[in-house]
């Protein structure tokens, strides 16, 4: 589509449009690779992602690739990196609560700030600007996917988990079923004493 040839205003609805859906597929990647890790079936995976806010999805993830030792160790902090950096990317909740405005070139946000300190700012995306966040919305997507693909050929299993959790609490080892056992115990007899 040649945005040139539109007017300012359904120009700027249509880059706002276009971030959102492509946003929304890089999120279906996203909710798909965590179905994929943890083995659950897509209706699961939705009930689940519609309570969990972006930045978390993407702290699960990485929970996931680091509890997945069938990735190799270099794979696992390329991995961990390529996600940290995009969490630190922040535009979709700019987008998403700014008021914005046609511009001539594009879109024009009205930012506010006002932790400790209110600061207003007017930003301009112009057509070159959707294009690159979209460019980098879609290589994320395109990590996700090939990510969910290793989940799905071979989920974790819950050895992993537990090998993974042991490894860090407390700093030593636990036994999750003695761990489970002392839970029930002190549960079933906390009751008892009133």
């Amino acid at each position: 589509m040649d945005l040139s040839t539109l007017d300012q205003e359904t120009r700027c609805f249509v880059l706002i449009g276009q971030f959102f859906h492509t946003w929304a597929n890089m999120e279906r990647a996203l909710h798909a690779a965590t179905g994929y890790a943890l083995n659950i079936d897509a209706t699961k995976v939705q009930i689940l992602a519609v309570n969990i806010d972006f930045e978390n999805k993407l702290y699960i993830i990485n929970t996931l690739v680091d509890a997945n030792q069938d990735f190799s160790a270099d794979d696992r902090k390329q991995y961990s990196k390529t996600i940290d950096e995009f969490r630190k990317r922040g535009n979709r909740n700019m987008i998403a609560h700014t008021p914005f405005e046609p511009h001539a070139t594009g879109v024009q946000f009205e930012r506010v700030k006002a932790k400790g300190k209110l600061a207003a700012k007017t930003e301009v995306w112009d057509v070159k600007k959707f294009e690159e966040e979209a460019v980098a919305v879609n290589e994320f997507r395109t990590f996700l996917e090939l990510l969910g693909s290793r989940f799905a050929a071979r989920p974790l299993a819950e050895e992993a988990y537990r090998n993974a959790a042991q490894s860090s609490w407390y700093g030593h080892a636990l036994r999750w079923s003695r761990l489970s056992e002392q839970i029930f115990r002190v549960d079933k007899w906390s009751a008892c004493r009133g």
